[in-house]
């Protein structure tokens, strides 16, 4: 007996967290969430060599496949998450026999400048952020 889909709500509107303005501040630095939203990958499906100009946040929810960056090709499957940055190259490959989801979140990530985040959380936040990033 196949589990229910988790994602299956976002899978009949796959763009709808995508019209959400979150914005917030971590340390010194500042997020915009721009995209997230639900792919669907058919058998086989490729996308081919591309990059964004923001993070990208990927999950697997469901299904499995291949991320293919400048330095290899990697397999990934149900319940794995990788980050891409900024204007990494990369390729994504549904298995041949297998459809793939992904939940893909676009998000900036910029540093503040000193007056904007001088007064911004503990000084082990600001240094958490800094060392994260």
């Amino acid at each position: 007996m196949a589990k229910p889909f988790a994602y299956a709500l976002m899978a009949e509107k796959m763009d709808a967290i995508d019209r959400l303005d979150i914005q917030f501040r971590w340390g010194g630095y500042g997020f915009r969430v721009h995209r997230c939203h639900l792919t669907s990958f058919p058998a086989g499906k490729i996308i081919r060599f591309h990059k964004h100009s923001e993070y990208e946040f990927h999950f697997i929810p469901r299904g499995k496949g291949t991320v293919v960056l400048e330095d290899g090709s990697f397999p990934v499957h149900e319940g794995q998450f990788y980050l891409t940055g900024p204007n990494v190259m990369h390729q994504q490959e549904a298995d041949q026999r297998e459809a793939m989801d992904e939940l893909c979140l676009h998000i900036d990530i910029v540093p503040l400048e000193d007056g904007e985040n001088a007064q911004w959380g503990e000084r082990w936040e600001r240094h958490e952020a800094r060392m994260c990033i």
